[in-house]
């Protein structure tokens, strides 16, 4: 498939998903590579996950579902939060 960027804020998150609100519909099922920062714009962690809801917040704001490939560890979910 086509490779795009996309950011977005996280809402919350938990060892095994994240809730996501960004500007893209991206469409349950899709294939994500997701990099996830700290305030400070450090990289805490890369981990893939596949949509699994999505719905329209507002014209041109999505909140998405994710489920996470591998489980975050407490401290990256501290370090997230």
């Amino acid at each position: 498939g086509q490779e795009r960027s996309l950011f977005g804020h996280v809402v919350n998150i938990s060892s095994t998903g994240a809730q996501i609100l960004c500007k893209d519909d991206i469409r349950s099922g899709e294939k994500l590579d997701l990099t996830f920062l700290n305030e400070r714009r450090d990289t805490i962690a890369d981990i893939p996950g596949a949509v699994v809801w999505h719905h329209q917040e507002t014209p041109g704001q999505y909140r998405i579902g994710v489920q996470l490939a591998r489980e975050f560890t407490y401290e990256e979910i501290a370090s997230i939060e």
